[in-house]
C-alpha cells in the first residue's frame, strides 16, 4: 500500500481530497529511498568502500535493491489506468485542473504531467522489462535492456515534487520536508509547524523523515529552497575549516 502524508486537506477539490495524501506520501518515501540511495552510493566514496569491505557481493545486492524499488515507485506514480483498472497515480490529481479559474494554471499542469510521462517512459519500459515481467527476448539477450541513468531517476523525483507543489499552492499551502535525526513529538511538530508558517507566509504541511546520520539538527527542504542545520553538515564545514588552518 502507498504511504500516506497526514495533513489538513480541506481545502483540495473534493475529487482529489482522498487521493493526494497518499500520492504526496510516496513522493515523500520515494525522496528518502533517493536520499539513502545517494548517502551510500554517490555522496561519501569512503563510506561505500568501508561497506564494500565489511559486505562483499551483498552491497552491489543491497545497490541493486533499493535502485529498483525507486523504479517500481516511479513507475507506479506515473502509470495511466489500465483497461483493467484505475490506478492511484499523478494523473489522478488531473480531475482537479477543472476547478482551477486560471487557464494559465490548468496548461502548466498539463505541461508537467506531459513531461512527467515522457520522462519517465524509459522507467516504465525498464520496469515492465525486468521487475514487472522477463522480457524473453531481453533475457535471450536478443534486444538490449532499458537503460536508467541515476540522473533521470533524482530528475523524475524533482519533477513530480514540483507537480504537486503546483496543485498546494494553488490551494494556499506548501509541503516542506523536514529531515531530523531523532523524531520529533507531537508538540515540536505543532511548533515547528506555526514557525514555518511564519517564515514562508501561508500554511505548511510537514512531512517528517528520520535520518540519524544527521546526528543532531535538521534540515528543511522547501521548493527549491533547503536550510542545512544539521550537526553532521556543521561538523563538516568545521572539518574544511580546520583543513586551511596552519
Amino acid at each position: 500500500m502507498p504511504s500516506f502524508l497526514n495533513g489538513d486537506y480541506s481545502k483540495y477539490p473534493e475529487v482529489i481530497r482522498e487521493t493526494f495524501p497518499y500520492i504526496a506520501g510516496e513522493t515523500c518515501q520515494l525522496r528518502q529511498a533517493w536520499a539513502v540511495y545517494h548517502r551510500l552510493f554517490m555522496d561519501d566514496q569512503r563510506l561505500t568502500a568501508i561497506m564494500g569491505e565489511r559486505l562483499g557481493r551483498l552491497l552491489g545486492l543491497l545497490q541493486t535493491t533499493n535502485q529498483d524499488a525507486m523504479l517500481l515507485s516511479i513507475s507506479r506514480l506515473t502509470d495511466k489506468d489500465s483497461r483493467s483498472q484505475p490506478n492511484l497515480s499523478v494523473w489522478c490529481l488531473e480531475q482537479a485542473v477543472p476547478f482551477a479559474k486560471s487557464p494559465e494554471f490548468q496548461n502548466r499542469v498539463r505541461q508537467s504531467l506531459d513531461s512527467i510521462w515522457s520522462v519517465a517512459d524509459n522507467i516504465r519500459k525498464h520496469r515492465h522489462k525486468r521487475i514487472a515481467h522477463f522480457d524473453r527476448n531481453v533475457s535471450l539477450k536478443k534486444e538490449p535492456l532499458p537503460k536508467v541513468p541515476v540522473a533521470e531517476i533524482r530528475a523524475l523525483i524533482e519533477m513530480i515534487e514540483g507537480y504537486l507543489n503546483k496543485l498546494a499552492e494553488r490551494r494556499g499551502e506548501v509541503t516542506a520536508e523536514v529531515t531530523t535525526a531523532q523524531p520529533l513529538s507531537e508538540t515540536q511538530q505543532n511548533t515547528l509547524g506555526e514557525q514555518l508558517r511564519r517564515a514562508v507566509g501561508r500554511r505548511v504541511t510537514v512531512a517528517l523523515k528520520v535520518d540519524p546520520d544527521l546526528l543532531g539538527g535538521m534540515i528543511v527542504k522547501v521548493g527549491s529552497r533547503m536550510i542545512d542545520g544539521s550537526l553532521k553538515s556543521r561538523l563538516h564545514r568545521l572539518q574544511l575549516a580546520m583543513k586551511g588552518v596552519g
